[in-house]
């Protein structure tokens, strides 16, 4: 059975055997999106950063080495796993500060990210793809769409180790996603990565100059 056929009925298998977790899932990354709009502050960041905590455990070890093992998915497993870690570590550290752009660019680009995270089903349907045989919004490839949003929508308060594991994955994934796999929408997780790594560059960047300048 060709690889891309092997991934969509493994897919098909998460999606229906998980879809209750998946679905809460859901429900938790919207309340939390709306709270770092409308409530964003120290209670809002840790809620966030310990759902991002499950989020990516879960998605860890249950998508990547339970229904679809292989070589490469290890190496995809320890990457969300080291993300986990560092959103974990960071509700004592508290580099991390999530909050909604007030203006500007940055605000529609960061709202549009979001709402193609929820409607990442769409985008396969699409495709000719139909549930259970799509991507639901928290599993891996949305879910590290969702996190790099809200990483590039809270700079400069960010951890920048999370922030480039996150865009590690999204490199290393994206020829597996699009080119074995036939996972075209993950054409977001792409624009996402490319986004996330020109707001981190020139946000530095800019940073650097001024340390330079004063």
């Amino acid at each position: 059975m060709p690889a891309s056929e092997t991934f969509w009925e493994q897919i098909g298998t998460f999606n229906e055997v998980t879809f209750p977790v998946q679905i809460l899932l859901l429900v938790l990354a919207i309340v939390l999106t709306f709270l770092m709009v409308f409530r964003s502050g120290n209670v809002t960041d840790i809620l966030i950063k310990v759902f991002l905590f499950i989020a990516f455990v879960w998605n860890g070890i249950v998508f990547f080495l339970i229904f679809a093992w292989s070589m490469a998915s290890m190496v995809f497993s320890a990457l969300f796993i080291i993300v986990a870690i560092l959103f974990f570590i960071d509700i004592f550290k508290k580099r991390i500060r999530f909050q909604f752009p007030s203006k500007g660019g940055r605000q529609y680009i960061t709202t549009i990210f979001i709402i193609l995270v929820f409607l990442y089903p769409l985008a396969g349907v699409l495709f000719g793809r139909y549930y259970p045989y799509n991507l639901m919004p928290m599993s891996p490839s949305p879910l590290v769409v969702f996190a790099i949003s809200l990483m590039s929508a809270a700079l400069p308060h960010v951890d920048r180790k999370v922030y480039v594991v996150l865009l590690i994955w999204a490199i290393l994934y994206l020829p597996v996603g699009l080119g074995m796999l036939g996972c075209y929408e993950d054409c977001i997780l792409l624009v996402a990565g490319i986004y996330g790594l020109v707001a981190l560059v020139t946000y530095w960047t800019t940073v650097t100059a001024r340390h330079r300048f004063f």
